[in-house]
């Protein structure tokens, strides 16, 4: 074993890391005060403050690990040591393995995605076994082990490997060239960010990746953070840098030469501490590592992987020793020329320019040379202050000139680094395409230097194009780092918002299974709410007290307040009853943010807190009044806290620990409430009965892990499930002095789980994870059940009338159980085989000069669309075309049909499908959108529109469409500006069309679309009933016959009922319902017809009887009643104003007229043209 001198720091490091090193040493607390005082001047929680115009000048970026690192060193810290003893989780996965599947209740966990947003990726690689360079390997640092069979697929479809390991936060990925199905995995973050979760050795396939196993004689602390693993390309022996485990281990370089049965320590530093950072080995098997994380060391060759030679000398180039500035060091080599060596460091000086040496060497490292370091376009370094986390380097196998850079972006050059091109820019700024912030991983395909891909903190890109063109590889790829989440509050809606580390907030819309997500407001994404009484009141927050407000449902959202006080990721709460936001400030306030009709407020509650609060719990038994507990272990209750002068008590007991409450939760009073801490080394759940008179420690058998949310099942509050840093876990027996506690992770997985949320109205469970997503659990749901009164409707209608026949839906499920349902018609009958474009366009042009209108534009128009006219009956909208031309961004898209308003625009929302981007064509090529499940049919005459929203539309998120050279002289193009419609030429005087095509069905069966039911969708209670009006429609229909089709009751994700319908069409009625009897009645047809803004309708009863005369529209939804009751022999007019039973003007559109005299019915059509 060959070891040098270590050179330990006694300065602090800019990053922090070393301050907190530093700031351990120090005696145990003997009070909560003492406990305090640490952390008051603890480096972590003195960072400088921001002016309000600073903050306003900084966007949300998405490249602040460290402050997240910071403030999770703080939650999970051992008090007693001052150290976070990650070790610990062993024991913790090995408890949760063996308990998994062995309990009596286990909850059932479904994932939700998102589908096209990723999380940090560290590991990645391309398969050997594919000649074609699609298959690729990929890992999230708390995620999992993932891969794809075919990376240049769009959208990519990833699959996820055993997500139960004893660990899942992949580092590193490796395989032996000489036996193309041997590949290694590396866990555990060893950078020393403190959100990352740490290692547990390296697993080994020697089948493809088809099965794995744990390498046990690497389960160890000197094995606990990989840093990267290398196979010699002749010997297959394996190389691994480690960096060990804080003190209690040794890192360094670790040679195995049987397949990993048993391993050496061959490179460490000498001193107290030794981490190699990187490693790399080239073509001939030469090797080339180097030691130094946050201290300073250097790169070695060795020949044999046994005998190393130190190549910086402080004489050739490459400073050494006590004049050195630089710590961690990444390396490159080309298999082109492998004495070609290029290394790159971080500056222990700190700062934005923190590249502290950027050098190559043409002789294997002999003497060296600078290079260029890239810079920004603001001119700093292209690390940004993060070269200790954000820094790769990667060649080109095929030629050794080429270097590719990343730190925050991505930079290449073609000349050894004398010159730098940048390749991107992590929103899409300075004209560079967008690829996701903090560059970790990049791999050049050995066999075809155009294909690479790279791994940040928004998963997995490919460029098969040398760099000039990336795109996102992340669909379904599911390794998001969610903080916090929030949840609907009507039962059945499953609309979700979560806070994600560096991508932003996500919104989650009508969730079921994974699904794609847009990002409402960006930065990294802290907690997040939804107003309980009022849901289109919806907060975000990034980072501190910078708030985000939409008051419309989460369409849009609007900042409100620029301040950095509290903490990075900020614990808040919202009371929906008085529309305020209560969250961290400092040790001496919390800060109340009131919104009052969009009128913002900030103000604050005087508190001497002793340290800053870690949790806040609005009571919802009590108006105003909230709970606080702080990150040294106090809990405090706030009586009137919307007043100047709140009441304020505390009800802290001195059996609670020194720690961070970071969970607060009601039982079935204020008297009864729990509380969990995050910290290692101490009892983690505590519940009173007593309203904090008394506390009882509910640790039982709980592995000494992280507990960071807590929820009582409302069902039965002796069962309470906890977050952990491996997943869920749930006690049955809470109220027993020492509860039992088992893994419930069905579905889910050993991932860190920042945050659950329960919905009220149905007991819907959310769960945040921090690396694999957002889950949903319905355990703690009361079980609806439905209860179908009839399966079977039949009736008997002439031609040219109607009938409305009835069934029912119960939920005759769980007391406390909502049914939620919807209903969809098929038909056995319908001829799907005429079908047509319709277009009004004209000519464009493809060339240079191509006229493109941007979505959003610059004037804000977020939703441009067309308006169609039915030429005959359109017996199905089958789909819709746009031709867009480009994207940028991740736009967020919608495709929407709407009814017209008498002025010919758009009004009422009558069905509407999602896009997503990676299925949109672009250039010249048409986007095909299926919008057959709509069920959307048209009359004669009947106007509706086709338009595509952009929701969140801004400068870096937007979708171009074509439009054509103009002269029809249509105005059928419209834009939508805050809500209010108009046409092109009604906005610029324009006549330019849309390039939009509508594929329509014309109703060639005579039958068209005869069937609709109202309601088709409803939420019932238990113990309540829906009635199901169904409407059979004969008035278009001329042929006799026998018309059958099917009524779908759906419940969640699958049919509970089938309801088959038959209408038997003659021309005589023979239904029992109807006598054959002399006619009561004449019915005259209206005029005038088609009619604007009125009709007359009249007709002539020849004996007394009782007389209905209602209006429907297509629909078969009654609009207005003009009649209803006994009258005598006589002539009757009515005039129908075109409005509704609200005196509400409808949209333009066939309407149909229905009289009943007695047991006699008649049917007309009328045509509103506006």
């Amino acid at each position: 074993m060959f070891s040098i001198n270590k050179y330990f720091p006694v300065l602090i490091i800019s990053s922090g890391f070393l301050m907190a090193l530093v700031f351990l040493f120090g005696g145990l607390f003997e009070t909560r005060v003492d406990y305090e005082n640490f952390l008051r001047d603890h480096p972590f929680n003195n960072r400088k403050n921001l002016t309000k115009k600073e903050w306003k000048k900084i966007l949300p970026k998405k490249d602040r690990p460290d402050l997240a690192m910071e403030q999770n060193f703080l939650m999970t810290m051992d008090p007693a040591t001052k150290s976070v003893p990650r070790e610990k989780l062993f024991s913790a996965y090995e408890i949760s393995e063996r308990m998994r599947g062995d309990f009596s209740r286990d909850y059932q966990w479904q994932e939700h995605g998102p589908n096209n947003v990723a999380g940090r990726t560290r590991a990645i690689l391309f398969d050997p076994l594919d000649s074609d360079g699609k298959k690729v390997w990929a890992g999230g640092v708390a995620g999992g082990l993932w891969y794809t069979n075919d990376i240049t697929e769009f959208p990519t479809v990833w699959n996820s490997v055993d997500q139960f390991w004893d660990n899942i936060a992949i580092s590193s990925i490796a395989c032996d060239y000489n036996n193309l199905g041997v590949m290694y995995v590396g866990t555990g973050e060893g950078w020393f960010n403190a959100d990352a979760v740490g290692g547990a050795g390296i697993w080994k396939s020697e089948d493809g990746g088809i099965t794995w196993v744990h390498l046990q004689n690497t389960s160890n602390d000197n094995f606990y953070n990989i840093q990267k693993i290398v196979v010699h390309p002749v010997t297959s022996e394996i190389f691994v840098a480690t960096s060990g485990y804080y003190g209690n281990s040794d890192g360094g370089i670790y040679i195995s030469d049987n397949g990993g049965d048993n391993w050496t320590l061959v490179l460490e530093s000498s001193g107290s501490r030794s981490r190699a950072a990187d490693i790399e080995i080239t073509a001939n098997g030469t090797i080339y590592a180097s030691l130094g994380i946050f201290y300073t060391d250097g790169v070695y060759r060795s020949e044999n992987g046994r005998d190393w030679i130190k190549l910086n000398n402080g004489n050739n180039g490459f400073s050494s020793g006590s004049n050195s500035e630089f710590d961690r060091l990444e390396i490159s080599i080309s298999d082109a020329d492998p004495s070609v060596v290029y290394v790159a460091g971080r500056s222990t000086a700190g700062g934005s320019d923190d590249i502290g040496i950027f050098i190559r060497s043409n002789d294997r490292g002999v003497s060296w040379e600078n290079m260029t370091v890239p810079r920004d376009p603001n001119g700093t370094h292209f690390t940004r202050g993060q070269a200790w986390y954000d820094l790769i380097l990667a060649s080109d196998p095929q030629d050794a000139n080429i270097i590719y850079a990343g730190g925050i972006d991505l930079y290449r050059s073609v000349n050894g680094g004398q010159s730098w091109v940048q390749l991107s820019h992590w929103y899409g700024g300075f004209g560079y395409q967008e690829v996701h912030a903090d560059q970790h991983a990049i791999m050049v395909h050995p066999d075809n230097s155009q294909k690479i891909i790279f791994g940040n903190d928004g998963g997995v890109y490919l460029s098969q194009s040398g760099g000039n063109i990336i795109s996102s590889r992340n669909s379904g790829y599911n390794v998001t780092q969610f903080y916090s989440c929030a949840i609907h509050p009507e039962a059945g809606n499953n609309y979700f918002l979560a806070g994600a580390q560096d991508n932003g907030t996500q919104q989650f819309n009508n969730t079921q299974g994974i699904i794609n997500t847009y990002e409402v407001t960006g930065g990294d994404g802290a907690f997040c709410h939804i107003s309980e009484s009022n849901p289109m009141i919806q907060l975000t927050s990034y980072v501190y007290n910078n708030i985000y407000y939409s008051s419309n449902g989460g369409n849009g959202f609007q900042r409100i307040t620029y301040d950095n006080s509290g903490r990075f990721i900020n614990p808040s709460d919202f009371d929906s009853q008085s529309n305020i936001l209560y969250s961290a400030k400092d040790e001496y306030s919390i800060k109340r943010t009131s919104i009052n009709d969009g009128n913002i407020s900030e103000s604050e509650i005087a508190i001497g807190l002793g340290s800053k609060a870690s949790n806040i719990k609005v009571s919802p038994f009590s108006q105003n009044t909230v709970f606080i507990g702080t990150g040294a272990g106090r809990i405090f209750k706030i009586n009137s806290s919307d007043q100047e002068n709140p009441s304020i008590i505390e009800i802290t007991n001195n059996n609670l620990p020194n720690g961070y409450i970071s969970c607060i939760e009601f039982a079935e009073s204020e008297d009864r409430l729990a509380v969990s801490f995050s910290n290692y080394g101490i009892s983690s759940i505590w519940e009173t009965v007593d309203g904090g008179s008394n506390w009882s420690n509910k640790e039982g058998n709980l592995p000494d892990i992280p507990v960071r949310w807590l929820l009582y099942n409302p069902n039965n509050r002796n069962e309470v499930i906890i977050a952990t840093e491996v997943g869920v876990w749930l006690s049955q027996n809470f109220s027993d002095s020492s509860p039992s506690w088992n893994s419930s992770n069905s579905g889910l997985a050993n991932v860190r789980v920042d945050m659950l949320q329960i919905r009220n109205s149905d007991n819907l469970i959310i769960a945040a994870t921090h690396g694999r997503g957002l889950f949903s659990s319905d355990a703690l749901q009361n079980a609806s059940l439905a209860e179908i009164s009839l399966n079977d409707i039949q009736a008997d209608v002439v031609t040219g009338g109607y009938s409305i026949e009835n069934f029912t839906i119960s939920n005759i499920g769980d007391q406390g159980s909502v049914l939620s349902y919807e209903i969809n018609t098929s038909y056995s009958d319908r001829d799907a085989t005429d079908v047509e474009i319709v277009s009004y366009f004209g000519e464009w042009i493809i060339d240079n000069s191509v006229t493109l209108w941007p979505c959003p534009d610059v004037n804000g128009i977020i939703e441009w669309g067309t308006r169609f006219t039915a030429i005959e009956n359109i017996g199905l909208l089958r789909g819709v075309e746009f031709n867009w031309w480009d994207y940028y961004g991740y736009p967020n898209i919608t495709i929407s049909v709407y009814d017209l308003d008498d002025s010919g625009n758009p009004a009422q929302q009558i069905g509407s499908a999602n896009v997503s981007v990676e299925n949109i064509s672009t250039g010249s090529e048409w986007t095909y959108v299926n919008l057959a499940d709509l069920n959307l049919s048209f009359s004669t005459g009947d106007s509706f529109l086709i338009s595509y929203r952009v929701n969140n539309g801004n400068s870096e998120n937007g979708l171009d469409i074509l439009v054509d050279n103009g002269g029809q002289n249509e105005f059928r193009s419209y834009g939508n500006f805050n809500e209010n419609w108009n046409s092109l030429n009604g906005f610029f005087a324009l006549d330019n069309e849309f390039l939009i095509r509508a594929h329509v069905e014309y109703s060639t069966n005579p039958g068209g679309m005869w069937l609709t039911v109202d309601p088709s969708v409803g939420n019932i209670p238990s113990g309540e009933s829906d009635d199901i009006n169904v409407i059979m429609n004969a008035t278009e229909i001329l042929t006799e016959g026998n018309y059958d089709a099917n009524i779908l009751v759906h419940s969640g994700s699958g049919i509970i009922d089938t309801v088959n319908v038959r209408m038997n069409v003659s021309n005589s009625a023979s239904n029992d319902n109807l006598e054959i009897a002399p006619k009561t009645f004449t019915l005259f047809p209206n005029f005038p017809n088609p009619f604007n803004p009125s009709t007359t309708i009249k007709y002539e009863l020849n004996r007394e009887t009782n007389v209905e005369l209602k209006i429907f529209n297509i629909k078969g939804e009654i609009v207005k009643v003009l009649a209803n009751g006994s009258q005598y022999p006589g002539i009757y007019s009515y005039t129908w104003d075109g409005k509704n039973y609200a005196e509400v003007e409808v949209p333009s559109g066939a309407y149909f007229l229905a009289i009943s005299a007695g047991n006699i019915s008649e049917t007309s059509k009328m045509l509103l043209i506006k």
